[in-house]
């Protein structure tokens, strides 16, 4: 799908998405023939993650942290609902 697509399914700003790359939060898309960029469903769930940790007052820094444990596959409950709890 196409930035604007997955800003309007996900409710999240075209220019938010950017920024998210730009910072690493949001992988850079892979691209269509003609150039233009292309998200996958894995692309859509990550930023619905992170809208919605925002949304519960999390901090980039934070949310950083949770997807470094997913994107490490060294996910822990434990660790993340202590972030949780400490933020809450």
């Amino acid at each position: 799908m196409s930035r604007g697509k997955l800003a309007k399914y996900s409710g999240v700003n075209s220019e938010t998405i950017r920024y998210y790359e730009k910072i690493a939060l949001m992988p850079v898309p892979d691209r269509s023939e003609g150039g233009h960029r292309v998200y996958t469903d894995s692309d859509y769930q990550r930023l619905c993650f992170i809208r919605r940790c925002r949304e519960l007052g999390f901090s980039l820094r934070d949310i950083e942290g949770m997807l470094y444990l997913v994107d490490g596959n060294e996910v822990s409950c434990s660790v993340v609902k202590e972030m949780a709890d400490a933020r809450l």
